[in-house]
């Protein structure tokens, strides 16, 4: 590796490091070790990661093992292999970066609207978030909805990366997140069981999952609609047509 690439290396290390030390404080657990991997190429990546890959959006990838690794698309290939800009780097790594950290006090895959939905709001992804509102609302329950693998793929184009990271913002701002951290050591750590995941909710957040996150919905119809109105030119006496 010449100079150039330590450099480049080292500034993502140094950033990682640092997000692996915040995550660990806000869970409360050691910081764990890693490796940082720069894949120049979507083949390094599908090499390093032992999987095909040729997602258009996936730019970095968690593998939890001993060590456990953090892929990330070089800067020199993010814009080539994907839809992602070479500005967007630094969050994607955050994101990996709450996997890992997330994987430590919770390692199952099951649901994936909370294990993503941690990550999407760790690295700070909530204020871009994009999401069909509409499709949330009309299918399913959510975020239940949003549980398995299989769901969670049907839902992405939607916006399920966004809308659950949105809900757990949700959840940490209505007590700093103390419930959360509570709630996420408290679930097994072998297998997941709904009714179970259920029962723990209710007795940590003292309200169902169901009611609360129809709460969340309502607040976020209201802030969608603010936001629709902010955007609507004003007629010509000058007043908001919203």
């Amino acid at each position: 590796m010449d100079n150039s690439e330590k450099i480049i290396l080292n500034k993502f290390l140094k950033i990682a490091n640092l997000e692996v030390k915040k995550f660990a404080d806000f869970f409360k657990v050691p910081p764990p070790f890693f490796k940082l991997k720069l894949a120049r190429n979507r083949d390094e990546f599908n090499r390093l990661a032992k999987i095909e890959t040729s997602e258009p959006w996936l730019a970095g990838m968690f593998l939890a093992g001993k060590p456990a690794k953090i892929i990330l698309l070089h800067p020199v290939a993010v814009e080539k292999e994907g839809i992602h800009f070479k500005e967007d780097l630094e969050k994607i790594l955050k994101h990996e970066v709450a996997h890992l950290v997330f994987n430590e006090v919770y390692p199952l895959s099951q649901p994936a609207w909370l294990k993503e939905g941690v990550s999407v709001y760790l690295a700070g992804q909530t204020k871009r978030a994009n999401f069909n509102l509409k499709f949330f609302s009309e299918n399913g329950t959510f975020p239940l909805s949003l549980t398995t693998e299989e769901e969670w793929k049907r839902a992405r184009k939607f916006g399920a990366y966004g809308i659950s990271g949105k809900f757990i913002k949700f959840l940490v701002k209505r007590d700093e997140g103390e419930k959360l951290r509570f709630f996420i050591q408290k679930l097994p750590k072998e297998n997941y069981n709904k009714e179970q995941f259920l029962q723990i909710f209710k007795e940590v957040f003292k309200t169902p999952l169901v009611l609360i996150a129809q709460d969340f919905l309502k607040n976020l119809r209201k802030e969608v609609r603010k936001n629709e109105c902010r955007t609507k030119a004003r007629n010509p006496s000058g007043i908001r047509l919203c």
